[in-house]
């Protein structure tokens, strides 16, 4: 496995793989479209899932990760619907997914600052019409959402440079005394 060229460090009270060594610093992620291509990650889907599906070798998903500047693969990376569910209620409180994350103007497309998003919230539930139409409350289970359907489009390595990239990686990794 090409992990086990990285250092470790503590993270969340476990050793882990510090995959944000020296060299993925000066790594820079490839931007010729024929090297590679765009994939949507759908519920479920993993890095590994990924390599196997593309690559057909599961353990060649540090190419996934390492392409997409993933520093965290369990928070950098789309969570499923129960994750994301689960994410919500540690962030905003069992049952608070629904309450109001923010405004915006629909029109213009831009959040409410403060003070506007102050005077619309507590005239929220008032009376009708004292919200203007074009003003929409963003819950806290939207926002999160949006937030994680950024990650789906990520770039998959063709395949027939998989083991070219591989080989630049492991003379990078030896060239910086990682390896």
């Amino acid at each position: 496995m090409f992990f086990s060229k990285f250092d470790k460090i503590q993270y969340n009270g476990k050793t882990v793989t510090d995959i944000t060594n020296s060299i993925l610093v000066k790594y820079r992620p490839m931007n010729n479209a024929t090297l590679y291509t765009y994939h949507t990650i759908v519920d479920g889907e993993s890095p590994e899932s990924l390599a196997h599906k593309y690559f057909g070798n599961a353990t060649d998903h540090w190419i996934i990760i390492i392409l997409n500047t993933i520093v965290d693969p369990y928070f950098d990376w789309v969570l499923t619907q129960r994750e994301l569910t689960a994410h919500v209620n540690s962030l905003y409180g069992d049952g608070n997914g629904q309450y109001i994350h923010h405004l915006v103007d629909i029109t213009t497309r831009k959040r409410l600052d403060e003070v506007d998003q102050a005077k619309y919230v507590n005239n929220l539930g008032q009376s009708i019409g004292v919200i203007p139409q074009n003003i929409h409350p963003v819950s806290n289970i939207e926002y999160e959402t949006s937030k994680n359907d950024l990650k789906r489009d990520i770039k998959i390595l063709a395949p027939q440079y998989v083991q070219d990239f591989k080989n630049q990686f492991e003379d990078l990794m030896n060239r910086e005394g990682l390896g």
